[in-house]
C-alpha cells in the first residue's frame, strides 16, 4: 500500500497521516487544552495525570485540574493546567 491510500483514509476519518502511521498524536494549546488523536483507550485517570494507551506505548498528560471534556474512539480533548505530555514507549 502507498501513502496516497493512507492519506485517503485519513481524509475520510478526519485524521492526520502521522496519526495513522505512528499511532498517536497530541497537540497542546496555551498549556490549557490538549487534543489527543489515535489513542487506544484510557489507561489511568487522575485529576493531575491522565494516561492513554497508544499503539506503541502510553501517552501521559500531567498537570493540575485536568479533566476530559470530550472522549470518542481514538480522540480526546483534555482541559486544565497542562505542565507536560510524554510518550512512554513499551
Amino acid at each position: 500500500m502507498n501513502n496516497s491510500f493512507f492519506q485517503t483514509i485519513c481524509d475520510v476519518c478526519g485524521l492526520e497521516l502521522s496519526t495513522l502511521m505512528d499511532g498517536c498524536k497530541y497537540s497542546v494549546y496555551g498549556n490549557k487544552v490538549c487534543v489527543v488523536e489515535g489513542h487506544k483507550g484510557i489507561c489511568s485517570y487522575q485529576p493531575n495525570c491522565i494516561t492513554f494507551f497508544a499503539q506503541k506505548g502510553k501517552l501521559k498528560v500531567v498537570g493540575s485540574g485536568i479533566s476530559i471534556k470530550q472522549l470518542q474512539q481514538n480522540f480526546a480533548i483534555l482541559a486544565g493546567q497542562i505542565s507536560s505530555v510524554e510518550m512512554q514507549i513499551d
